[in-house]
């Protein structure tokens, strides 16, 4: 095995290793990494159905779970791709996903040489190109499925074609052992603080949808409006004239930049 290789490779005990590190709270987590799988989030809920924070890792995946149901494949040895169970009754799914979204942005943020930004309602990006995204589903009423997508090194995405690989914009090497130790402790202190944290705040510092008018879908309808933020609940806000609207759902198909 070559130096490269080994320095690339994912490798439970080294991510364990990783995590507890942070602290102890982190040796809780169960993790299972798998060279190949359709989707850590299918895989998760067959073999660990009611598991408390259980993650799954793969090196790729065949039918990854996006957003809007969209389906995606990874090669391996290039990315992060992991999903991981949490049991909450109360959370809101769309709460949720701004809280896992700045986790991940807090995660990387300090190793990129230009900071990212978090776009509504589930991805980080860099001038407009994907560098992560995040799915939550809710299996049973009181458990959360949430999967991750972060592009590490450069590979031809056929799926997402304006997705960024993290190491364009990093100013140190990468390991994924690592980043995946660092997302999953960041991921667990958001969620573990969910009652003292309030996401809404952190994400405005950071948001690149700020001075933008958009074109999306809600409901297999076709709005636009400029954007006017995110409410208390996590749904997009968007204004016409003097009327604001919000939107829990939308899938956001176009972005214009405002003139000052």
């Amino acid at each position: 095995m070559s130096k490269q290789k080994a320095v690339h490779d994912l490798d439970e005990q080294a991510i364990r290793t990783h995590m507890n590190a942070f602290d102890a709270q982190s040796a809780l987590i169960s993790l299972r990494v798998l060279d190949q799988v359709d989707s850590t989030t299918h895989y998760l809920q067959k073999h660990y159905p009611n598991s408390h924070m259980v993650a799954v890792i793969s090196d790729s995946q065949s039918a990854g779970l996006g957003s809007y149901g969209r389906s995606w494949s990874s090669p391996p040895g290039v990315g992060i791709w992991l999903s991981f169970s949490w049991r909450d009754s109360a959370a809101s799914c769309h709460l949720t996903n701004l809280r896992i979204g700045y986790a991940v942005w807090e995660a990387i943020t300090p190793i990129c040489a230009q900071k990212p930004l978090l776009k509504w309602p589930n991805d980080i990006v860099h001038h407009d190109q994907k560098l992560a995204g995040i799915r939550i589903d809710r299996p049973t009423p009181d458990m959360l499925i949430i999967g991750i997508g972060l592009n590490i090194f450069p590979h031809i995405h056929h799926d997402a074609p304006a997705a960024l690989a993290l190491s364009s914009i990093s100013n140190q090497p990468l390991c994924r052992n690592h980043l995946t130790a660092t997302i999953l402790w960041h991921c667990q202190w958001h969620l573990q603080h969910a009652d003292t944290f309030n996401p809404l705040l952190a994400w405005q510092n950071h948001d690149a949808l700020t001075d933008t008018y958009l074109h999306f879908t809600s409901a297999n309808q076709a709005y636009e409006g400029f954007y006017a933020g995110i409410n208390s609940q996590g749904a997009l806000c968007i204004r016409n004239d003097t009327t604001i609207t919000h939107f829990p759902q939308a899938h956001i198909t176009k972005t214009v930049r405002k003139t000052r």
